[in-house]
């Protein structure tokens, strides 16, 4: 097996192994190196209490980040590395975290408490791979199951019923059907979990690389806690369009709220009721940054605008959303478009291809599109006489679209021109 550990990681396991404790690498990390995957972090398991931790580490930066739950923070070469204590979890009283926990000398007692059989092996260069539940071959079965009883699992920690589906999406793999029935059982519980933890997990999903799999999110019924006030909306079909949509653009990263919009396009699928949906105010609830929701509200009104090859109707929607958003628009568009038209695949691109073409030659000829390329301003406006207030940009708003219909106007004395004719002052 070619396991190389990070050298920071290692340094950490031979330090502990030289004093005498069990360590191993654990948990995510191992799953992703058997996956071939870069691990993101690399965690620590040891026998070592987290006195023992401190004091093996006093040469470098120690922070004791969890030391309720046994966990200690070591950084070198300014990477960050958690080692946490063999320990059994006491009482899960809030559906989310155990009561308290206590010291054990076990790593099979340690590994036994995880949620998935696929995050419950260790390895060491000594030991090599341990696997008491079967992790390994779950892998190669490509397949979300339990450690133990999925019941005991789920009722310990209700979010890890959204962590199975979240895996599920990001490695591609099934759910065992053990999964399926403790979700049946316990789905109530994530009425305990933050809309913050229930946001994470769902928009981890939204933006992995299988979208598709988030058919699982309604098949379980979570998705009605996600978003409570449209589960009424949603049926599989209409979600199976919306994450085939979500699948053409899955390469779009860090633009979330492309495949959030999407996916209310789909589910809501009418002009009207998109308008009578309190999209702003649902977003708010799962406790987004603002920019994502402002994005997707103003992609979703503005996602039944017909956009064409005409170069006024392009500054007309520039002039509405700004350059960005109306980039965005056409991925949206075209996600759909292609979806939903029996045009073949290349007279489909061919389409958008000829938009972008009349886009880019605005831009390349400097044409004006909204107020802030008009050459003329507020100070200009009252030097014409036109008295200063409201009226000031409502008559620059009405120039915007005189100039987009005549760009070669775009000059002072053509502006005040129309200003005197149009008897504005």
């Amino acid at each position: 097996m070619n396991f190389k550990i990070k050298e920071e990681v290692k340094l950490v396991l031979d330090h502990l192994s030289n004093n005498g404790f069990e360590s191993y690498v654990v948990g995510g990390c191992v799953r992703d190196k058997l996956l071939n995957k870069k691990p993101k972090d690399w965690d620590v398991t040891t026998s070592a209490k987290p006195e023992n931790i401190i004091k093996l580490f006093r040469n470098f930066s120690v922070v004791p980040t969890g030391l309720k739950h046994g966990t200690v923070t070591v950084i070198i070469n300014k990477y960050n590395i958690e080692i946490t204590t063999y320990r059994i979890d006491g009482e899960y009283i809030d559906n989310r975290r155990p009561e308290n926990i206590k010291f054990t000398a076990s790593l099979k007692e340690d590994l036994s408490r995880r949620d998935f059989t696929i995050n419950a092996m260790a390895y060491n260069e000594e030991q090599g791979l341990v696997d008491f539940f079967g992790g390994q071959r779950d892998l190669n079965r490509r397949l979300i199951k339990c450690v133990g009883d999925s019941y005991k699992r789920f009722s310990e920690d209700a979010l890890r019923m959204m962590r199975a589906v979240r895996f599920s999406c990001q490695l591609n793999f099934d759910l065992d059907e053990t999964i399926f029935s403790g979700i049946e059982k316990l789905i109530n519980n994530l009425d305990y979990i933050s809309k913050e933890r229930i946001r994470d997990e769902f928009f981890k999903a939204l933006d992995s690389n299988n979208p598709e799999k988030i058919i699982l999110f309604y098949k379980t019924k979570i998705i009605k806690y996600v978003f409570p006030e449209m589960f009424i909306l949603i049926d599989e079909n209409k979600l199976k369009i919306a994450l085939r949509a979500i699948n053409s653009i899955v390469d779009i990263k860090d633009k979330v709220y492309l495949k959030l919009t999407l996916f209310f396009i789909e589910i809501i699928n009418n002009k009207e009721q998109i308008k009578s949906i309190p999209i702003d105010r649902i977003l708010k609830k799962l406790k987004l940054d603002n920019i994502t929701i402002k994005y997707t509200v103003i992609l979703l009104e503005n996602s039944f605008l017909n956009i064409n090859e005409d170069k006024i109707c392009i500054k007309k929607i520039l002039n509405k959303i700004g350059d960005d958003l109306f980039c965005d628009l056409l991925i949206i568009k075209e996600a759909i478009f292609t979806l939903k038209t029996d045009i073949n695949k290349s007279e489909k691109i061919e389409i958008f291809e000829r938009i972008k073409m009349v886009y880019n030659d605005i831009k390349n000829n400097k044409e004006c599109y909204n107020k802030s390329c008009l050459n003329i301003n507020g100070k200009d406006l009252m030097d014409l006489g036109i008295k200063e207030g409201k009226e000031i940009g409502i008559i620059i708003d009405k120039l915007v679209d005189y100039i987009i219909y005549n760009p070669k106007k775009n000059n002072k004395k053509s502006l005040a021109e129309y200003i005197k004719n149009a008897n504005y002052n």
